[in-house]
């Protein structure tokens, strides 16, 4: 079963930061070994505001270095094509685009792929 887990960009300058989703206006911040238990000793502090708009969720699969994808990820396959993590027809999917087309694929049917970049939010506010 996959952690429920979101990232999302801080209003507080603290950039893009990962953990429970409160709200939809709140992360509490965790690390990736760190269980919802250890995490509400220290509830009063690891508390942060973010930007809704930024919201991404972790999709329960991890890139060939074990890093967590999360929607809006960009993602680069060992072929060197390039995509967007989105959340369509009931599946997480990469969006690929060329010239000449758009086009989807399945990201359980990838492998020896890693996350590059995200693409959350507008310009500004994730020019961190």
């Amino acid at each position: 079963m996959k952690k429920a887990i979101y990232k999302a960009l801080s209003t507080e300058g603290l950039g893009i930061l990962s953990g429970y989703l409160i709200q939809n206006k709140y992360i509490l911040d965790i690390d990736d070994d760190e269980s919802l238990e250890d995490i509400l000793e220290f509830f009063d502090w690891a508390i942060y505001e973010i930007y809704p708009e930024t919201i991404c969720e972790f999709t329960g699969y991890s890139d060939k270095k074990g890093k967590m994808v999360f929607t809006n990820d960009i993602i680069k396959t060992g072929d060197g094509d390039v995509g967007v993590v989105v959340f369509e027809n009931a599946s997480y999917k990469v969006k690929f685009e060329n010239d000449y087309s758009v086009y989807y694929q399945n990201i359980s049917l990838l492998d020896n792929y890693k996350v590059i970049d995200c693409t959350i939010g507008d310009d500004e506010k994730t020019n961190v």
